[in-house]
């Protein structure tokens, strides 16, 4: 069936994207084209989607594949080819310019025919949605590659995930369609960059439609190799157009040079092309408003994306749950993932050797390290000259610290104050601090201390004064208490001076007396048993009894609460400079300092043998680590296992809008031309081809180096064996039921540019 939609006409009824729009005369009827004549072979609507499995090489064949397959489809029609040939072959037609103009600027589609209704997508609808349909493609790819890390068939989905998330996100962008279903009825309505147009028949099922063509038994590669388009080989294709057209031997930059293009400034092409497909200028934040996001919360948002990929609303354990981790262990979990990486069980020095580190030692390491950043033949000295702190002084650099910090000028009072404890009590203080040991009696911790059967005699013999003369203690003592009598001892404590010998010196009198003779019995009493009533009291009763006063109190009596902090910190340091506190250590060499506290020769194998650590294996040293923890137990002990995604999500990105979070960035302000300037400054077209590495290779030696001696079918791989009716019953669409109806044409945006525009205006051109 042939889809002959090329009439840009009259009033009536348009299916638009998704619904019906009533839409009054676009074009003028001048340009009508008989339904009947064929224009273009109907393209199959193919949902290219990624193919998520454990296959880690898949996903760039088949973007390979598909790329090939739609830059086949370009070359089939050359646009921009039929309209010169057009202008050239008659060149009156350029008196229908104005109605090129028309055409090119409504917006609404154009309808002919009541059976079927001819319906064709306007110009700015068909830019616009180019322009979005990347964006949907490469979402939806993004959705099903976390929705394999997530909720993977096999371990090593998640691996696979990651490692081809380039290819399916590429692929998206350049082959994807993503449909949009409409009352049954599937539309191509998005598509990447290069996929080729896409007509809409709507007039029976797909399979029906198959069938009724006699393909729906037969592979793609059998069609293709019927037509003979399965055996030719790409290159040979593409190259040979090229040469047909002249252009084989040009640079892609020789081609847009002749063009006229290559000068012209990327931001300025950009800005041009969205004034002129009526997007304008607009701000970032603009742009999100025309979205209807602009004041949509980000986490709203984001929980949408995790309520689509299934996780509505549940908690981290039900996540891990799902993908069977929350009763696995840790420590096998992390030999599953050792296993994966093709590590296995080795131990710790087996695996250090298999990476090739089992000759290294640690002062080498280091040696390398200080070598690396020019610092080997440094001494900490230079290093602190270097950064202008070796001449400061050790005053200088605490009064500058402690000012930068805001604390220098403060006063001990002050800090006390600010910290809520000025008015706290050191007995209270003490409690808190000392916890249980303040419940101790003073007795009981000089037994902890060991003190519990030392006796009076045992501390006065390791003194030396046991036998010690007390008169001699006084005579010793004479510059302090002057030569005191008798009586003056006597008077002193309150009793009746002596009438005779009350003159005789104190001194003299007791150097008969030693210090044994003075305690007598005491001096085989414990310790413990002189402090009297007080060996009773608990350190808490006996700070409480002797410091009952608050903190700030405490400053005041001893003179420091006026004291500011730097006066506190400088009264015990000297004023030296900085490096000259460093000593011998401050004048040898970094890499010297390293020889002389590491051993040269020690191996990183040796240290971890010597420590029993080397000798470990990985499951060993994974048990011994997490022993029988499971991931929820994990989960549960770092307060996350029970928490809900949307708490999560709404916790960390708060109540902000997209917009607030553009305008944090320094985006929501900017335009869209703010935005080609910096990232494109002044740079051509031709300079970013040169860039792409395209100035040297002609288009020929570009497409033999991308494709070889590869066939349109050989590219097609897997995709080539499928029936049609297979290819249909996989992407959902056999039984479809469809109404009267044509629809077109849905392209990619590159493919529009350089192929169906051009075909459009050469359509209305030519009446």
């Amino acid at each position: 069936m042939q889809l002959a939609l090329r009439p840009y006409v009259t009033p009536g009824v348009a299916i638009a994207g998704a619904a019906l729009i009533a839409v009054t005369g676009a074009v003028p009827a001048a340009v009508l084209r008989p339904h009947a004549e064929p224009q273009r072979a109907l393209q199959l609507i193919q949902d290219q989607g990624v193919k998520l499995t454990a296959d880690f090489f898949g996903p760039w064949q088949d973007l390979f594949n598909n790329t090939a397959t739609n830059l086949v489809a370009m070359g089939t029609d050359n646009g921009w080819g039929n309209l010169l040939e057009q202008i050239f072959s008659d060149p009156s037609s350029l008196t229908r310019l104005p109605e090129v103009f028309e055409f090119l600027t409504s917006i609404m589609p154009s309808i002919s025919g009541s059976d079927p209704l001819m319906v064709l997508l306007s110009p700015i609808l068909t830019i616009g949605m180019g322009v979005i349909g990347p964006l949907v493609t490469v979402n939806d790819a993004m959705q099903d590659i976390l929705n394999q890390i997530f909720n993977p068939s096999d371990p090593l989905d998640p691996f696979a995930a990651l490692f081809t998330a380039v290819p399916q996100l590429l692929d998206a962008w350049l082959n994807g369609t993503s449909t949009i279903d409409v009352v049954g009825l599937s539309i191509p309505a998005f598509n990447g960059i290069l996929v080729p147009d896409q007509n809409l028949i709507i007039d029976e099922t797909a399979s029906e439609w198959a069938n009724n063509l006699g393909i729906g038994d037969q592979t793609i590669a059998s069609l293709l190799d019927q037509t003979g388009i399965g055996t030719l080989q790409v290159a040979g294709m593409l190259t040979g157009l090229l040469d047909s057209v002249g252009l084989g031997d040009d640079t892609p930059v020789d081609v847009v040079n002749a063009l006229g293009l290559g000068n012209l400034e990327v931001a300025n092409v950009l800005s041009t092309v969205f004034n002129a497909v009526g997007i304008g200028n607009p701000t970032i934040a603009e742009i999100m408003d025309m979205l209807g996001i602009g004041n949509v919360a980000v986490a709203d948002i984001a929980i949408d994306i995790t309520n689509a990929l299934g996780f509505e609303n549940t908690t981290v354990i039900d996540i891990a749950d799902d993908i069977g981790l929350a009763d696995l262990k840790l420590a096998d979990l992390g030999m599953d993932v050792l296993e994966a990486m093709g590590i296995g069980d080795p131990t710790v020095n087996e695996l250090l050797t298999d990476i090739g580190a089992g000759s290294l030692t640690l002062n080498g390491l280091l040696q390398t390290a200080v070598d690396a950043v020019g610092l080997g033949g440094q001494t900490a000295a230079d290093i602190l000259d270097a950064t202008g702190l070796g001449a400061q002084t050790t005053h200088e650099f605490v009064t500058e610290l402690l000012g930068g910090l805001g604390l220098g000028n403060q006063t001990i009072m002050d800090l006390l104050s600010s910290a809520g404890i000025a008015d706290a009590d050191i007995g209270q203080l003490a409690s808190v601090v000392l916890g249980s040991y303040g419940d101790d009696t003073v007795a009981e911790i000089m037994g902890y201390a060991g003190f519990g059967t030392v006796t009076v005699g045992n501390i006065t013999d390791l003194l030396g004064i046991t036998n010690l003369s007390v008169g001699t203690i006084l005579g010793n003592l004479s510059y302090i208490t002057g030569n005191l009598t008798v009586n003056d001892m006597l008077k002193a404590t309150g009793m009746t001076p002596l009438d005779k010998g009350g003159d005789a010196l104190l001194s003299t009198s007791l150097a008969g007396t030693t210090i044994a003779s003075f305690l007598g019995d005491q001096l085989n009493a414990p310790l413990v048993s002189m402090l009297g009533p007080m060996g009773e009291m608990s350190l808490n009763e006996l700070i409480s009894t002797n410091f009952s006063m608050t903190l700030g109190q405490m400053l005041e009596q001893s003179g420091m609460a006026d004291q500011t902090l730097t006066d506190l910190v400088l009264a015990g340091l000297p004023d030296a400079p900085l490096s000259s506190l460093l000593g011998v250590m401050g004048s040898t060499p970094l890499s010297a300092l390293i020889d002389q506290l590491v051993p040269a020769d020690q191996t990183i194998i040796d240290m971890l043998a010597a420590s029993g650590l080397g000798n470990q294996t990985m499951s060993e040293l994974l048990t011994q680590t997490f022993g029988d923890q499971t991931v929820a137990n994990a989960l549960d002990d770092g307060g996350l296992g029970s928490l809900q995604i949307d708490d999560i999500i709404r916790q960390a990105l708060g109540p902000q809008t997209v917009n607030e979070m553009l305008n944090d960035f320094g985006l929501g302000g900017q335009s869209l031309s703010d935005l080609f300037d910096q990232f494109f400054g002044v740079s051509t077209i031709a300079d970013q081809m040169i860039a792409l590495g395209l100035g040297d290779q002609t288009l020929n030696e570009l497409i033999d180096s991308l494709f070889g001696a590869s066939t349109v079918s050989s590219l097609l791989g897997d995709f080539g064996l499928q029936t049609v009716d297979e290819l249909l019953t996989s992407m959902g669409i056999a039984d479809m039921t469809v109404i009267n109806a044509q629809i077109g044409e849905f392209w990619g945006s590159m493919s529009y540019w350089l192929d169906g525009l051009g075909d459009q205006i050469t359509a209305v051109l030519s009446g």
